[in-house]
């Protein structure tokens, strides 16, 4: 992995505050290293165990969450969504009868595309938002078109909490956290901000790198976007969805996660740029899809202010990458290209391998 080391080292650590990456090839860890610093200007470096914001790709918890209530035969991926959510309307009661978890977990709740984003952004309290959700259009039937949400993906948390009689927080940590071992993972601004080892949030301003404040609002849809992880978290997380932790997430599990489930164009999906990927679907909280001809690629980004996330792996290959950046750099997002052109380039990446 030198060639990739030295892709972001050159293209991305050269140009941000700081960053942290891992590796995995081989269902092993090739590469696990940090670059720069905690504050643009400071001596504190980034290190294995600093804690970034992971943005978006908390939903992959979220999934993982209901994975593991259909574990323990709790509910069903399909199960209906209505009997898990209190307090909560929706403008068209037939198309809200027929509403499943699968739905949710999908984006194709029929629901406008971003439902109520705009006051997150606002930082609008998420459980007065979640009364406004009757207000809001159906654009098709549930399960027949694809739309990106926030909040409406949050409410998987609720139906967590019902269904497991354990707020959603507290069950991602006793069932996921804890038996993966991942010691710096948490929920929530306050837990983030009384860390000593926490990455600083930077955004570009007159051409230079400033530090900012975290910012809470999105903190409030913790399944969408509450998690925040080192580097050292993010590994054992990459390695889980790679099947090496079976008792906390099987097989059936990963391989139901990972499935294509509705497709997106390139632009949807935030992949216009990327000249080798094709067949862009959305899984499970993951975006599923074919690259340089091979299929089985799952991956999720995340950006909060001054944070951005990417992570990507291929179960069956057993290789996978996941690059934490104190920064909002757009370029970010081409070290996913950048990380699976090399494999291509470096031959690990073979047409046989995949059917």
């Amino acid at each position: 992995m030198d060639g990739f080391e030295q892709y972001v080292q050159n293209k991305i650590a050269a140009k941000v505050p700081g960053l942290a990456l891992v590796v995995v090839i081989d269902g092993k860890v090739a590469l696990l290293k940090t670059y720069g610093n905690k504050r643009i200007g400071g001596k504190r470096e980034i290190e294995h165990d600093t804690v970034f914001r992971i943005a978006s790709v908390s939903k992959t918890f979220a999934s993982a969450a209901i994975a593991v209530l259909v574990q323990k035969n709790i509910i069903a991926w399909d199960s209906m969504l209505l009997p898990y959510l209190q307090g909560v309307e929706f403008k068209n009661k037939e198309y809200a009868q027929q509403l499943r978890i699968d739905h949710l977990l999908s984006h194709t709740s029929g629901l406008i595309p971003h439902t109520y984003t705009n006051l997150l952004n606002q930082n609008v309290n998420y459980q007065e938002i979640k009364k406004l959700i009757h207000k809001v259009d159906f654009v098709c039937k549930p399960g027949d078109c694809y739309a990106y949400q926030n909040v409406v993906y949050s409410l998987l948390g609720d139906v967590v909490d019902y269904a497991s009689v354990e707020n959603y927080e507290t069950f991602v940590q006793n069932q996921l956290f804890i038996p993966l071992q991942m010691e710096n993972a948490s929920f929530g601004e306050k837990v983030f901000t009384q860390n000593s080892n926490t990455a600083t949030p930077h955004v570009r301003r007159r051409g230079r790198w400033v530090p900012v404040k975290v910012k809470p609002n999105y903190y409030q849809a913790a399944p969408a976007a509450g998690v925040n992880a080192s580097i050292n978290d993010m590994s054992k997380w990459l390695l889980a969805q790679l099947g090496a932790s079976p008792k906390v997430l099987s097989e059936a599990a990963l391989d139901t996660m990972h499935t294509k489930r509705i497709k997106t164009t390139k632009n949807q999906a935030h992949y216009g740029q990327w000249e080798n990927l094709d067949n862009a679907h959305y899984g499970f909280g993951w975006r599923v899809f074919d690259y340089g001809g091979k299929s089985g690629f799952v991956h999720h980004g995340g950006w909060v202010q001054g944070f951005r996330t990417e992570m990507v792996l291929n179960k069956e290959l057993g290789l996978g990458m996941v690059l934490l950046v104190n920064a909002e750099r757009a370029y970010t997002n081409k070290a996913v290209p950048g990380f699976l052109d090399l494999l291509i380039e470096h031959g690990l990446l073979k047409s046989e391998a995949i059917q």
